[in-house]
């Protein structure tokens, strides 16, 4: 049979206050098929509720975030068929989540409750089934998922190996189910976009003006934990420890001319990520299966990128997260992920587009290359030859899409 759950809608990211604690109001949806009392039941048991999020942003030589992030970066983004996908793609997304995981932790059985409001954006994919609330115009995308958790679950639905999916399942975490659907965790991928005059989604200004520093300023209003610049190329990669910040400090940055080979800067760099998730709250299972999922994106792409572990607070307060019961403990282990064009870069692009871009240039630009010609396009101004490659370019890129 089928039974009516009452479940908690989030406040929006424009209430006052703690817009993520506590502002709820509730409204009946169908649940998943069950006919265990012990499944129906609320959970009773202790829980523990740990999320990884990496937020992802370009952002241009004057700091501000760029449109254009829709895209998977690498085919090995592209999530199983069983999982369940939204609508086109944000094509102004300024931000991207590509694959926030929430891994729940007790001994006990019953029925767990998760909300999610998303700031300024969408949901384009999800797992389990969740109750969805589409974004609009005026409001943020916002998603419920009613979650058996405990039960005498079976095996969960295969993947390849090369699937990013696999690694995150390496995790000695609870099985959640809906209906017949078994899961180690609950996924959601998103894209988000905010005016470039804000900086509301952003936890960390970066810019590049000119010269081969970096000025990397804490716009959270709450200490960072950590922040990390990266340089990564064919020859090797670098990692520049730049402390805690607080909030509202900046700090000039440059990449270290004492790089290493690749695979060892990578073994650095993970190394140094993951004791500051484990620092959080996060299990070593847990932060290692994460950060193996997302190496090749963090570590392994070239160019310049710095990375903030976010305060939790900060998280909360724009995308509010409600599990029912309230967990014993709950963890939200985020990282800003800021790829930076610099002044030289944006420069040296204009001047490809204007004598005439190479064949390859799509292919050099990389995963972000929709953001970055717009950029270019856009400090290009009113050149012919500059605005006729932008339009030949952009069309190709449309064409490739998937």
């Amino acid at each position: 049979m089928r039974r009516m759950l009452v479940v908690s809608w989030m406040c929006l990211v424009g209430c006052s206050g703690d817009a993520g604690a506590g502002a709820f109001a509730d409204t009946l949806i169908e649940g998943g098929p069950t006919d265990d009392a012990a499944d129906a039941a609320l959970l009773s048991s202790p829980l523990v509720a740990h999320e990884w999020a990496t937020l992802t942003s370009l952002q241009g030589s004057d700091g501000l975030p760029l449109p254009g992030l829709h895209r998977d970066e690498t085919e090995a983004e592209i999530v199983p068929g069983f999982v369940h996908t939204g609508p086109t793609a944000l094509a102004e997304a300024t931000h991207r989540l590509p694959a926030p995981v929430l891994y729940l932790h007790t001994e006990g059985r019953g029925r767990v409750q998760v909300a999610l409001a998303l700031g300024h954006g969408q949901l384009d994919a999800w797992h389990p089934w969740a109750a969805l609330t589409p974004a609009s115009p005026h409001a943020p995308g916002r998603a419920v998922w009613d979650l058996q958790v405990g039960g005498p679950f079976e095996a969960v639905q295969a993947v390849d190996d090369g699937v990013f999916w696999a690694p995150l399942r390496q995790v000695d975490a609870t099985i959640v189910a809906t209906g017949d659907v078994r899961e180690r965790f609950v996924f959601y991928r998103a894209l988000a976009s905010a005016p470039q005059a804000e900086l509301s989604l952003d936890a960390l200004q970066v810019r590049g003006p000119g010269g081969s520093q970096l000025e990397v300023t804490n716009t959270s209003g709450a200490p960072l934990p950590a922040v990390f610049l990266l340089h990564v190329h064919a020859g090797g990669g670098s990692l520049v420890p730049l402390g805690p910040l607080a909030a509202g400090q900046s700090i000039l940055a440059a990449p270290t001319p004492k790089e290493i080979d690749p695979e060892a800067y990578v073994a650095k760099a993970t190394a140094a990520v993951a004791a500051q998730l484990v620092a959080l709250g996060l299990h070593e299972d847990e932060a290692a299966a994460v950060l193996a999922t997302w190496q090749a994106n963090l570590f392994r792409t070239w160019g310049l990128r710095v990375l903030a572990v976010l305060p939790p607070a900060w998280v909360d307060a724009r995308w509010p997260l409600e599990v029912t019961p309230t967990p014993a403990a709950r963890v939200r282990a985020w990282v800003a992920r800021v790829e930076v064009l610099t002044d030289a870069e944006e420069q040296a692009l204009v001047a490809e587009l204007t004598a005439g871009p190479g064949d390859d240039l799509l292919e050099r630009l990389g995963a972000f290359a929709e953001p970055k010609l717009r950029r270019a396009c856009g400090l290009a101004g009113g050149n012919a030859d500059a605005a006729a490659a932008c339009a030949a370019l952009m069309a190709d890129l449309q064409r490739d899409a998937p």
